[in-house]
């Protein structure tokens, strides 16, 4: 007898356990790849996160913002995809990344948070909202190499450069001043990774840095950096000065190159000046000119002090606030009242016979027959038809035309094509024929108004 009781409740957890693991294998989850396991400082890491179900997305999902510890994170895109597991095709949603780590330490990448809207498990058809959590994931990031500074180090896939000198660079006299001015535009990294240049000290020459400007480039797949800087040289002496050139390197992650560029020299011929004393009121001039742009910044962090409380005084602030809160609560009691309104209303319609006619029409375009063929069937089991396939819709509106698509898809599945191409046309008017007919017969149906997609 305790041998049957034993062997019933080992049957007992088997089932248990094996409806677990199947609700598992077909409830949503998250899953994040990366490109790279191993990097330098600098180098960017490519992360894919993804949300799937093996249904269908009623809402489109919200990616939680994620803070990388020791490093730069530039989002792309989002886009829709789908995948095959354990035999069967799961639509998801996936968002791009580029990291770039600014430390030499292990890159840690928590796990991404998503929150989807889906019918999930197979059968259901009411969207339900559920949250789904990619793995954490590890990542070695190498020092900088021991034949490079710190400061030196760029990682890159190109850099284009530019530089310009001003006009009095062939008539130098003591105590002129000549400007530099280099741009470069670095592909495949941030700004804030770009270092500003190392500028060589000459004798009897006071070097006076200028302001630099930086930008940050983003494409949809694609980043690029622009880092603007540049000096005044001011000659305290006659004489013959040779400005060295200067090389500007990078280290190509592709193709595990290093390469080069290098920013011309310049001879200046400085003549002597009479006027000695200028030299005093020139290098005054410049020092008080980066005394200027420090009480500039200062001014401006200042004003953006007096700008979070609007320039009022604390007391009308602090009424302002009041009376500020009061219209918002009411201002949020409407809106939480017209959204709750909103909401039934567009659950309503994401579960209705137009929306899924809507998304059927929109995946014709892509051509892409998973797509095509599982949002087809979605909109034609809305339909009140004897059996939810093609055939019966035809059967039921005897359409030539329709006859005459369904043959032409079916040759090309037969032929195993990855792509499906539909007439848009045939399927707009079939629908019009079917809901007039609908509408016409004597079965009653609670269908939305046949002239809602009539165009």
């Amino acid at each position: 007898m305790v041998g049957m009781m034993k062997s019933w409740k080992l049957l007992c957890l088997f089932f248990i356990l094996s409806g677990a693991l199947s609700y598992a294998q077909n409830a949503p989850f998250a899953s994040i790849s990366v490109n790279k396991n191993e990097v330098y400082v600098g180098e960017p890491i490519q992360i894919v996160v993804t949300a799937y179900t093996p249904t269908y997305f009623t809402a489109p999902a919200n990616f939680e913002n994620v803070k990388i510890s020791g490093a730069f994170t530039v989002f792309f895109k989002s886009e829709p995809t789908s995948n095959t597991f354990n035999r069967k095709r799961f639509s998801g949603i996936k968002r791009t990344y580029n990291v770039f780590p600014y430390e030499s330490k292990n890159l840690t990448i928590p796990p991404f948070i998503i929150h989807v809207t889906t019918p999930g498990p197979e059968g259901g058809y009411k969207g339900a909202e559920m949250t789904v959590r990619s793995r954490e994931r590890k990542i070695a990031v190498k020092d900088v190499p021991d034949n490079f500074k710190p400061n030196e180090w760029l990682v890159a896939n190109n850099l284009r450069m530019s530089e310009r000198w001003s006009d009095n660079t062939k008539d130098v006299k003591v105590g002129d001043v000549i400007s530099r001015t280099v741009e470069r535009t670095v592909y495949g990294t941030v700004a804030e990774l770009i270092h500003p240049i190392d500028w060589d000290s000459l004798p009897n020459v006071s070097q006076y840095p200028a302001r630099s400007s930086i930008e940050n480039i983003k494409a949809d797949r694609t980043i690029s950096a622009k880092r603007t800087e540049g000096v005044r040289y001011l000659f305290e002496k006659e004489g013959i000065y040779n400005i060295p050139e200067k090389e500007i390197t990078w280290w190509n992650p592709v193709q595990n190159r290093l390469y080069k560029k290098t920013l011309s020299g310049i001879t200046i011929t400085v003549k002597p000046n009479p006027d000695l004393g200028m030299i005093t009121s020139m290098k005054d001039s410049l020092e008080n000119l980066n005394q200027s742009l420090l009480k500039e910044q200062t001014k401006v962090e200042e004003e953006k002090k007096e700008l979070s409380i609007l320039g009022l005084s604390l007391r009308d602030f602090l009424i302002a606030l009041a009376v500020a809160l009061v219209a918002l609560s009411y201002l949020i009691k409407i809106l939480k009242i017209t959204y709750q309104k909103y909401k039934v209303k567009r659950a309503h319609f994401l579960q209705s016979e137009p929306y899924f006619f809507m998304r059927f029409l929109k995946n014709i375009s892509t051509q892409k027959r998973d797509h095509i063929l599982n949002s087809m069937y979605q909109w034609i089991d809305k339909l009140e038809l004897e059996q939810p396939t093609m055939h019966a819709l035809n059967k039921f509106i005897k359409s030539k035309n329709l006859k005459i698509e369904i043959k032409d898809i079916e040759a090309q599945l037969e032929a195993n094509k990855k792509s499906l191409v539909l007439n848009k046309k045939t399927w707009i008017k079939s629908r019009k024929k079917y809901l007039y007919k609908k509408a016409h017969s004597n079965v009653k149906g609670d269908w939305i108004n046949p002239q809602t997609l009539a165009n």
